[in-house]
């Protein structure tokens, strides 16, 4: 581990073009002694990911809606959570299979990397123009980092936060973070000043809830002219920069119009690389989800659910399979034990952790009938256990005993068999 002291962003700079030169691997760890810390992770010299506990949530936030503005508030919520816990291997998966959300995640990740050299370049010119402690600088050797994740020039990156913070600086608001909220103080004089547009506009934003970054996103504007446009009153004392809790946000995507993921109501064979079949729903009829790998298996419990009246939720990738969940509120699971990544046991962990569905459905299927299976299966939250080949029978005679209330009246269930 070397460790030294950096009293200048260009000496960090430095720091950062030696750890590219050497094809470093391991983490740049860069913390303030009152307790504040960034970290870099880089894999022979590339830069992977940032990361910082300091308001975590409302960057990874930030960057998923500005990034993937149709996901669902619950999406992002468990995603955000995710990248928190540094789970990059969940984003690593998403990236290797090439699916579209996984095309994101390169952009998120490198966006909220420069917000965190912004963070640190505004720390320490802070810092050393106020003479107080430096920043300190470590490079921990770690032969582990994933080489699979997202992977940007170290220069380049920095030099998009340099030119941010230069931008910044120039503009007069050196010692003001963007991760400040603007809160009104002096509504009486606010008004008077302003005209009632304005006013009722900056009374409904202004609450101290959200930070400039957050109110940037969600006006879709850059936050350096939404922090010159209320500048003004921020310097007559009007409107006060607060720090805030950190929180995943509903930043008002639901004003965007997203696109849903589309639910099979009639039999269609389901393409292999395909997460969610593309069929428009036609009926309002109870949602179920299958959660399975296997194509053959997939199509079948279409066409049993589908002739039964059923809408049909197929996932077969495992890594998608909560955050498909979340987004379609399914009132029945049907989730296959033998899966790669993650199996039956371990998506069913997960389900069970999400409060929307603990008293959600899950059934397992799985094709040897043994006891430890049970056992194991109840272990991990399952309501029941079906043992393959999957029959119409097993499958209606399921549905009936679980959801009986919200069982749709079918005219005919044809053998597949």
């Amino acid at each position: 581990m070397i460790s030294n002291k950096i009293y200048s962003t260009e000496e960090l700079a430095k720091t950062i073009h030696t750890c590219s030169q050497e094809q470093f691997t391991g983490l740049l760890l860069i913390e303030k002694l009152q307790g504040q810390r960034w970290n870099l992770y880089f894999h022979q010299g590339a830069l992977m990911a940032g990361s910082s506990k300091e308001y975590a949530a409302r960057r990874w936030c930030r960057q998923l809606y500005k990034h993937y503005p149709q996901l669902s508030f619950e999406v992002v919520s468990y995603w955000s959570e995710q990248l928190q816990n540094g789970n990059y291997h969940f984003f690593a998966e998403l990236l290797t299979k090439g699916t579209s959300r996984g095309e994101e995640m390169a952009p998120v990740i490198a966006s909220n990397t420069t917000e965190i050299l912004f963070d640190i370049i505004q720390q320490g010119k802070q810092l050393c123009q106020n003479s107080v402690n430096p920043l300190i600088c470590k490079r921990i050797l770690e032969d582990t980092i994933n080489s699979k994740l997202i992977v940007m020039e170290a220069s380049q990156a920095w030099q998009q936060a340099i030119e941010a913070w230069e931008a910044w600086h120039k503009a007069g608001f050196a010692h003001f973070s963007p991760n400040l909220a603007p809160e009104i103080s002096q509504v009486q004089q606010l008004r008077q000043h302003t005209s009632v547009s304005i006013y009722n506009n900056l009374s409904k934003l202004l609450d101290g809830n959200l930070s400039l970054r957050d109110l940037a996103l969600k006006l879709k504007q850059n936050p350096l002219p939404l922090t010159q446009s209320i500048m003004p009153y921020i310097h007559k004392g009007w409107i006060n920069l607060i720090e805030v809790e950190d929180s995943c946000l509903n930043l008002g995507v639901d004003t965007v119009t997203r696109p849903k993921l589309s639910i099979t109501t009639n039999p269609q064979p389901t393409p292999a690389n395909r997460t969610v079949s593309k069929t428009k729903p036609t009926t309002n009829a109870p949602l179920i989800a299958y959660i399975d790998d296997s194509s053959i298996d997939s199509q079948r419990m279409n066409l049993i659910l589908t002739q039964a009246g059923y809408r049909y939720l197929n996932i077969q990738d495992s890594v998608m399979a909560l955050p498909t969940l979340l987004e379609q509120k399914p009132k029945l699971i049907f989730l296959d034990l033998v899966m790669p990544i993650a199996n039956g046991y371990e998506i069913c962990a997960q389900i069970r952790r999400v409060s929307m569905f603990r008293e959600t459905p899950v059934i397992i299927l799985t094709g040897n009938d043994g006891i430890v299976d049970r056992v194991r299966a109840k272990i991990v939250g399952s309501t029941g256990f079906l043992a393959k080949p999957i029959t119409p029978e097993k499958v209606i005679k399921t549905l009936q005993d679980y959801l009986s209330v919200q069982k749709p009246i079918s005219s005919r269930i044809e053998n597949t068999s």
